[in-house]
Protein backbone atom coordinates (compact mmCIF):
# COMPACT_ATOMS: atom_id res chain seq x y z
CA UNK A 1 0.00 0.00 0.00
CA UNK A 2 2.84 2.39 0.86
CA UNK A 3 4.37 1.85 -2.59
CA UNK A 4 1.05 2.65 -4.26
CA UNK A 5 0.71 5.79 -2.14
CA UNK A 6 4.21 6.95 -3.01
CA UNK A 7 3.58 6.25 -6.71
CA UNK A 8 0.44 8.37 -6.57
CA UNK A 9 2.30 11.18 -4.78
CA UNK A 10 4.99 11.17 -7.46
CA UNK A 11 2.38 11.48 -10.20
CA UNK A 12 0.39 14.22 -8.42
CA UNK A 13 3.10 16.16 -6.58
CA UNK A 14 6.40 15.11 -8.15
CA UNK A 15 9.40 13.29 -6.69
CA UNK A 16 10.90 14.26 -3.35
CA UNK A 17 13.45 17.00 -3.91
CA UNK A 18 16.12 15.95 -1.41
CA UNK A 19 18.63 18.28 -3.04
CA UNK A 20 16.47 21.24 -2.07
CA UNK A 21 16.06 20.17 1.58
CA UNK A 22 19.80 19.81 1.95
CA UNK A 23 20.58 23.19 0.39
CA UNK A 24 21.15 26.51 2.15
CA UNK A 25 17.92 27.81 0.60
CA UNK A 26 15.85 25.54 2.87
CA UNK A 27 16.02 27.88 5.88
CA UNK A 28 13.68 28.11 8.88
CA UNK A 29 12.05 31.16 7.30
CA UNK A 30 11.41 29.24 4.07
CA UNK A 31 9.99 26.33 6.04
CA UNK A 32 7.63 28.63 7.96
CA UNK A 33 6.47 30.40 4.80
CA UNK A 34 5.85 27.07 3.08
CA UNK A 35 3.99 25.69 6.09
CA UNK A 36 1.61 28.65 6.38
CA UNK A 37 1.13 28.78 2.60
CA UNK A 38 0.12 25.11 2.32
CA UNK A 39 -1.94 25.22 5.50
CA UNK A 40 -3.78 28.16 3.96
CA UNK A 41 -4.84 26.01 1.01
CA UNK A 42 -5.84 23.12 3.27
CA UNK A 43 -7.77 25.30 5.73
CA UNK A 44 -9.82 26.96 2.99
CA UNK A 45 -10.61 23.56 1.47
CA UNK A 46 -11.75 22.27 4.88
CA UNK A 47 -13.90 25.30 5.70
CA UNK A 48 -15.44 26.06 2.29
CA UNK A 49 -18.64 24.24 1.34
CA UNK A 50 -18.37 22.42 -2.01
CA UNK A 51 -14.56 22.53 -1.97
CA UNK A 52 -12.64 19.41 -2.96
CA UNK A 53 -11.65 17.33 0.10
CA UNK A 54 -8.03 17.49 1.25
CA UNK A 55 -6.09 14.33 0.43
CA UNK A 56 -2.59 15.18 1.64
CA UNK A 57 -0.47 18.17 2.60
CA UNK A 58 3.31 18.04 2.37
CA UNK A 59 5.65 20.73 3.66
CA UNK A 60 8.67 19.15 2.00
CA UNK A 61 9.85 20.03 -1.51
CA UNK A 62 8.51 17.78 -4.26
CA UNK A 63 9.27 18.38 -7.91
CA UNK A 64 9.71 22.11 -8.43
CA UNK A 65 7.50 23.20 -5.51
CA UNK A 66 8.50 23.75 -1.88
CA UNK A 67 5.25 22.21 -0.64
CA UNK A 68 2.01 20.85 -2.01
CA UNK A 69 -1.64 20.45 -1.02
CA UNK A 70 -3.27 17.53 -2.78
CA UNK A 71 -7.06 17.53 -3.15
CA UNK A 72 -9.42 14.70 -4.07
CA UNK A 73 -11.03 15.53 -7.43
CA UNK A 74 -14.82 15.34 -7.80
CA UNK A 75 -16.44 12.15 -9.06
CA UNK A 76 -18.55 13.90 -11.70
CA UNK A 77 -17.27 15.01 -15.10
CA UNK A 78 -15.37 18.30 -15.12
CA UNK A 79 -18.01 20.15 -17.17
CA UNK A 80 -20.71 19.13 -14.64
CA UNK A 81 -19.12 20.99 -11.72
CA UNK A 82 -21.39 23.63 -10.22
CA UNK A 83 -20.72 27.33 -9.86
CA UNK A 84 -20.31 26.83 -6.10
CA UNK A 85 -17.68 24.14 -6.70
CA UNK A 86 -15.77 26.31 -9.16
CA UNK A 87 -15.78 29.30 -6.81
CA UNK A 88 -14.59 26.99 -4.02
CA UNK A 89 -11.71 25.88 -6.25
CA UNK A 90 -10.72 29.52 -6.78
CA UNK A 91 -10.97 30.21 -3.04
CA UNK A 92 -8.78 27.21 -2.24
CA UNK A 93 -6.16 28.41 -4.73
CA UNK A 94 -6.16 31.83 -3.05
CA UNK A 95 -5.63 30.35 0.41
CA UNK A 96 -1.85 30.19 0.18
CA UNK A 97 -1.23 33.86 -0.56
CA UNK A 98 -3.93 34.99 1.87
CA UNK A 99 -2.29 33.04 4.69
CA UNK A 100 1.12 34.51 3.86
CA UNK A 101 -0.24 38.06 3.91
CA UNK A 102 -2.13 37.67 7.19
CA UNK A 103 0.74 35.96 9.01
CA UNK A 104 3.81 37.73 7.61
CA UNK A 105 2.38 41.01 6.26
CA UNK A 106 1.92 42.36 2.74
CA UNK A 107 5.62 43.22 2.38
CA UNK A 108 6.78 39.66 3.06
CA UNK A 109 4.52 37.75 0.68
CA UNK A 110 6.33 35.47 -1.78
CA UNK A 111 6.01 34.52 -5.43
CA UNK A 112 5.00 31.01 -4.40
CA UNK A 113 1.38 31.73 -5.31
CA UNK A 114 2.04 32.34 -9.02
CA UNK A 115 0.85 28.86 -10.05
CA UNK A 116 -2.16 29.24 -7.75
CA UNK A 117 -3.10 32.51 -9.45
CA UNK A 118 -2.67 30.92 -12.87
CA UNK A 119 -5.00 28.07 -11.88
CA UNK A 120 -7.57 30.42 -10.34
CA UNK A 121 -7.51 32.74 -13.35
CA UNK A 122 -8.06 29.84 -15.75
CA UNK A 123 -11.14 28.75 -13.79
CA UNK A 124 -12.50 32.29 -13.56
CA UNK A 125 -11.97 32.90 -17.28
CA UNK A 126 -13.79 29.68 -18.15
CA UNK A 127 -16.68 30.72 -15.92
CA UNK A 128 -16.93 34.13 -17.58
CA UNK A 129 -16.25 33.44 -21.25
CA UNK A 130 -17.39 29.83 -21.71
CA UNK A 131 -19.80 28.73 -18.96
CA UNK A 132 -22.01 31.80 -18.69
CA UNK A 133 -21.47 32.09 -14.92
CA UNK A 134 -20.88 35.82 -14.52
CA UNK A 135 -22.53 39.24 -14.77
CA UNK A 136 -21.80 39.27 -18.51
CA UNK A 137 -24.56 36.71 -18.91
CA UNK A 138 -24.97 33.55 -20.91
CA UNK A 139 -22.32 34.10 -23.54
CA UNK A 140 -19.53 32.10 -25.10
CA UNK A 141 -16.20 33.50 -26.15
CA UNK A 142 -13.74 31.04 -27.62
CA UNK A 143 -10.20 31.18 -26.21
CA UNK A 144 -9.03 31.42 -29.83
CA UNK A 145 -10.92 34.70 -30.25
CA UNK A 146 -13.75 33.46 -32.47
CA UNK A 147 -16.96 35.47 -32.48
CA UNK A 148 -19.05 34.85 -29.37
CA UNK A 149 -22.53 33.44 -29.58
CA UNK A 150 -25.78 35.34 -29.02
CA UNK A 151 -24.64 38.12 -31.32
CA UNK A 152 -21.90 39.43 -29.06
CA UNK A 153 -19.27 41.29 -31.09
CA UNK A 154 -15.63 40.29 -31.18
CA UNK A 155 -13.92 43.45 -29.99
CA UNK A 156 -11.26 44.80 -27.70
CA UNK A 157 -14.01 46.39 -25.61
CA UNK A 158 -15.62 42.98 -25.04
CA UNK A 159 -12.25 41.49 -24.14
CA UNK A 160 -11.84 44.26 -21.58
CA UNK A 161 -15.24 43.39 -20.10
CA UNK A 162 -14.19 39.76 -19.77
CA UNK A 163 -10.90 40.74 -18.13
CA UNK A 164 -12.73 43.03 -15.71
CA UNK A 165 -15.18 40.29 -14.76
CA UNK A 166 -12.39 37.75 -14.26
CA UNK A 167 -10.60 40.26 -12.06
CA UNK A 168 -13.78 40.82 -10.03
CA UNK A 169 -14.22 37.08 -9.40
CA UNK A 170 -10.60 36.72 -8.28
CA UNK A 171 -10.65 39.78 -5.99
CA UNK A 172 -13.96 38.74 -4.41
CA UNK A 173 -12.54 35.27 -3.85
CA UNK A 174 -9.46 36.67 -2.11
CA UNK A 175 -11.62 38.85 0.12
CA UNK A 176 -13.76 35.82 1.06
CA UNK A 177 -10.69 33.85 2.03
CA UNK A 178 -9.29 36.70 4.14
CA UNK A 179 -12.63 36.97 5.96
CA UNK A 180 -12.69 33.19 6.49
CA UNK A 181 -9.25 33.30 8.13
CA UNK A 182 -10.19 36.29 10.30
CA UNK A 183 -13.37 34.54 11.45
CA UNK A 184 -11.43 31.40 12.34
CA UNK A 185 -8.87 33.49 14.21
CA UNK A 186 -11.57 35.27 16.24
CA UNK A 187 -13.30 31.98 17.10
CA UNK A 188 -9.98 30.51 18.20
CA UNK A 189 -9.30 33.50 20.45
CA UNK A 190 -12.81 33.22 21.91
CA UNK A 191 -12.30 29.54 22.75
CA UNK A 192 -8.99 30.33 24.45
CA UNK A 193 -10.65 33.05 26.56
CA UNK A 194 -13.40 30.64 27.63
CA UNK A 195 -10.83 28.03 28.65
CA UNK A 196 -8.95 30.59 30.74
CA UNK A 197 -12.16 31.61 32.52
CA UNK A 198 -12.97 27.99 33.37
CA UNK A 199 -9.52 27.59 34.96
Amino acid sequence: MSLLRESKDIVVMGRKNEQMTSSKVWTEKTKNLTAFHECGHALVALLTPDAHPVDKVTLLPRGMSLGHTSLIPPEQFEHMQTKKQLLAMIDTAMGGRAAEELVFGSEDITGGASNDFQHATQIARQMVSVMGMSKLGKVYRSPSGDAASYGRPTSTQYDDQIDAEVHRLLEESYERVIETFKTVNEKTKLKKRKKKKKK
